[in-house]
């Protein structure tokens, strides 16, 4: 389970990112706060990203593309 429902959003929305599946996103949420995510995404820094076991350069790139654009409120249900 998660932590927090923000958490459970954020993996929500990184099973939106074309060739990221459960268990990378999984991976990903385990990286940090859910705050510190959106963070990096927002800021464009997949070094940070790249933490997550089985996400490469592409992986982190493409998830930067998709998401960066998002609002917080978008992330939250």
């Amino acid at each position: 389970g998660f932590v927090t429902r923000e958490e459970l959003a954020l993996f929500r929305q990184l099973l939106t990112v074309s060739g990221i599946g459960c268990t990378t996103a999984l991976a990903i949420v385990g990286i940090g706060e859910a705050k510190n995510i959106r963070q990096a995404i927002r800021l464009q820094n997949t070094a940070y990203l790249r933490r997550a076991k089985r996400l490469g350069e592409k992986g982190a790139s493409n998830i930067v593309l998709a998401l960066a654009g998002k609002m917080v409120e978008d992330w939250e249900e």
